[in-house]
């Protein structure tokens, strides 16, 4: 079996500069697709309930469950670059108070009354420990959301996997 040769060092400088350009133009993509703090249209829950969604502004963010301790908000959209191909997502912030950890997941999830799979964060990755603040994205895989209106349920469960609450169906719009 014939051994090649190896690579001069000049070659191999030019390679590792070629890497870490590919790499930087990577991330220079993904992180532009997430400027701006455009506002969005206002949300409803099943109670007639006005919830603001914002992207890019979560400190601007009205909160959609705000119940025993947890509080969630829609951070914003995800875009399907943001997700790595996977999909396109919703993040939301997950405020915790409690002295113990919470796990959210959504049930119930529709896309402009089409009913959607949903990826959504492995339990137990997506824990929010006591007194911390998370974002947990939930993905739709097969699904457009900017422009649409989507409606779920949100499952609050305790770090022993016990629920503690659901929500009535809420209904937000992109």
């Amino acid at each position: 079996m014939k051994q090649s040769k190896p690579l001069p060092k000049g070659a191999k400088v030019a390679i590792a500069l070629v890497s870490i350009i590919a790499v930087i133009a990577i991330v220079a993509v993904l992180a532009s697709d997430s400027g701006g703090t455009e506002q969005r249209t206002p949300a409803t829950d099943t109670n007639g309930q006005t919830v603001s969604t914002t992207t890019q502004a979560p400190a601007q963010a009205t909160a959609l469950v705000d119940k025993d301790g947890v509080k969630i908000s829609v951070e914003g959209l995800k875009s399907k670059a943001e997700l790595f191909g996977v999909g396109e997502g919703i993040a939301f912030l997950v405020e915790n108070s409690r002295t113990d950890g919470v796990i959210i997941s959504v049930s119930e999830a529709s896309v402009n009354g089409m009913m959607k799979t949903v990826i959504q964060p492995q339990m137990p990755l997506n824990v929010t420990s006591a007194g911390k603040k998370s974002v947990q994205t939930f993905v739709f895989p097969d699904a457009q959301l900017d422009g649409a209106e989507v409606a779920l349920k949100i499952h609050v469960l305790d770090a022993d996997y016990k629920e503690l609450f659901v929500t009535n169906s809420m209904t937000i719009q992109f």
